[in-house]
């Protein structure tokens, strides 16, 4: 049977400057310039763990300590390394998580349960979404399961905000965009997050490991 690996990590304050330095060497300079563009320090951080993460997973796999510097990206940007796995990052707040698998196609999301303005986002929702979402009341939790359905959906298929996210009908364990059949599973990081996976094959093993740096 396939089988998904998910990894995740964790962190909960700023890397020492020497510890920052050993794991920043680590990286080929086109990732480091990406994530130096970011301004707060907790973005930098998961931004740097997340590519850490793919690596550390990818040498798992087989692949050398240079996997990194043979990323390439698909048409519409999403980064592969060869046809023999697929695999997909996500980061959220203290977290960062990577998904991979071989014979399956798969996108992952994850988000921190938040308090926001969510009828902000109402026109991102089917009828039917927005519905669960806001009877009898606003649930912050029920709109970020879908909101990372979606995002993994759409990180899946490969096209990204191509998609819109009003496009992305959902059905128990299964989202539908442009009769294309997604399967989703919630994945349990941590109980403050909405986590998923999306893939294009229904049946398949999954683990989920716990990864430190």
């Amino acid at each position: 049977m396939l089988t998904v690996n998910i990894f995740y990590a964790q962190f909960t304050q700023a890397f020492t400057a020497a510890k920052w330095q050993f794991y920043w060497r680590q990286l080929p300079e086109l990732l480091q310039q990406k994530i130096i563009r970011y301004h707060r320090w907790q973005d930098q951080h998961t931004g740097l763990l997340s590519y850490l993460l793919l690596k550390k997973v990818l040498i798992n796999q087989g692949y050398t300590e240079d996997c990194l510097t043979q990323l390439q990206k698909e048409t519409h940007g999403r980064p592969f390394i060869d046809r023999s796995i697929d695999f997909n990052i996500s980061h959220s707040s203290q977290y960062v998580v990577c998904a991979i698998g071989a014979g399956i196609r798969l996108g992952i999301d994850i988000e921190e349960i938040r308090m926001i303005e969510v009828t902000d986002f109402k026109n991102y929702m089917t009828q039917a979404q927005w519905l669960d979402i806001s009877q009898p009341a606003i649930s912050y939790a029920k709109f970020f399961d879908y909101w990372t359905i979606k995002e993994s959906v759409m990180k899946a298929d490969g096209r990204g905000l191509l998609i819109p996210l009003v496009d992305i009908h959902t059905q128990g364990d299964q989202a539908i965009v442009y009769e294309k059949t997604w399967f989703l599973k919630s994945i349990p990081i941590a109980t403050t997050y909405a986590c998923h996976l999306a893939t294009d094959q229904a049946q398949y093993q999954i683990t989920i490991n716990s990864v430190s740096f």
